[in-house]
């Protein structure tokens, strides 16, 4: 006989976070929770041992090994095909849950018919608030951020839009899109709105499938009643070098897909023209301080080349179509690393 759907899926996905991931785990079989509940972790190919752990100490959770690292946005449409419950919660394995708070988070979305999804709030392991909602990308507030007036003038309405920093964060309420690293959605709208889009491999299918949410008249919400701590940057740390590359990449997939080829197109040019003034200033200071400090443009470099030509065809070309041509096979993350560590290898050379 089939087991009863459950209402909750917890979604995790795992990359090399091995420690992380039993800690998470180990929480979550901890949390006391009235609600019925499965868990179903996708590792991108780990060679930490991440998969075996999960197997010894957590047979009842369901466990999808992928050969080859196929990325964050194509494993979380694994758990979306794989899962059963009526809502589903995706998890970064760098989180601390606050014990109670799944249930909570899932009596908030019940309550709320029109709402699709919802995030909590997120600190930092210090206690510091962390920047856990935003609103959509706009040419404004991309200007804003790359040219650093978000930081200088955080509590200023129209600089610190994007972030929403003018706001202490305190109360519900609704906003554009919360954070991928705790994202509470109902199943049905999932159904109704698809999957997310897998032209994005890394970042930005939050805020797309949340843009997406919104054009279909559903809500997004911010719960700041349930507080979990992120250590962010956990998950992506072993990929820091690339971080800027993947960020910018995929922000200009999201303009060209909602915004339009015009407004992708100024964003391409703003993108690389205030990336390199940065980069000139910056490397100034470093001489006037006689600092030696090793700044790279190999991420604009990159950009300029694959950005031009994500705009230039008339379809969009994945990373991993990319990376297919190469000696990589279609692992983008060896196709990244690989190019950036040739950098470092020159540069110390």
């Amino acid at each position: 006989m089939k087991n009863p759907s459950p209402v909750l899926s917890i979604g995790i996905i795992n990359w090399n976070t091995k420690d992380l991931l039993f800690k998470l785990l180990s929480q979550l079989r901890d949390d006391v929770s009235s609600l019925s509940r499965e868990i179903i972790v996708v590792d991108n190919a780990s060679s930490d041992g991440s998969a075996d752990v999960v197997k010894e100490y957590f047979p009842e959770v369901v466990l999808i090994e992928n050969k080859k690292n196929l990325g964050f946005t194509k494993a979380c449409n694994q758990i979306i095909r794989r899962m059963r419950g009526e809502f589903l919660l995706l998890l970064n394995t760098d989180l601390t849950i606050e014990k109670g708070g799944i249930d909570d988070l899932v009596e908030f979305i019940r309550e709320k018919e029109d709402v699709a999804l919802c995030g909590p709030r997120l600190v930092y392991p210090d206690g510091r608030l962390q920047a856990s909602v935003r609103s959509f990308h706009t040419l404004w507030t991309v200007f804003t951020e790359i040219t650093g007036l978000s930081r200088l003038f955080p509590r200023n309405r129209a600089f610190g839009k994007y972030l929403l920093s003018y706001w202490d964060h305190s109360d519900i309420r609704e906003v554009d899109f919360v954070s991928g690293a705790a994202y509470l959605m109902r199943a049905s709208v999932l159904k109704e709105i698809g999957p997310f889009d897998e032209d994005y491999f890394l970042y930005v299918q939050d805020a797309d499938w949340s843009y997406r949410v919104k054009k279909k008249g559903w809500k997004v919400f911010y719960c700041p009643d349930v507080t979990f701590v992120h250590m962010e940057g956990e998950t992506v740390k072993k990929i820091s070098a690339i971080k800027d590359f993947l960020s910018h990449y995929e922000r200009l997939i999201f303009f060209r897909k909602h915004y339009g080829i015009g407004k992708a197109w100024l964003l391409y040019n703003m993108t690389i023209k205030f990336a390199c003034l940065k980069f000139f200033v910056a490397r100034l200071w470093d001489i006037l301080r006689n600092k030696k400090r090793t700044r790279s443009m190999r991420w604009i470099f990159l950009y300029r080349k694959f950005g031009r030509a994500l705009l230039s065809r008339e379809r969009i070309v994945t990373l991993p179509e990319i990376a297919e041509k190469s000696r990589h096979g279609g692992d983008v993350l060896g196709f990244l690393i690989s190019y950036f560590t040739e950098e470092n290898e020159s540069n110390r050379n």
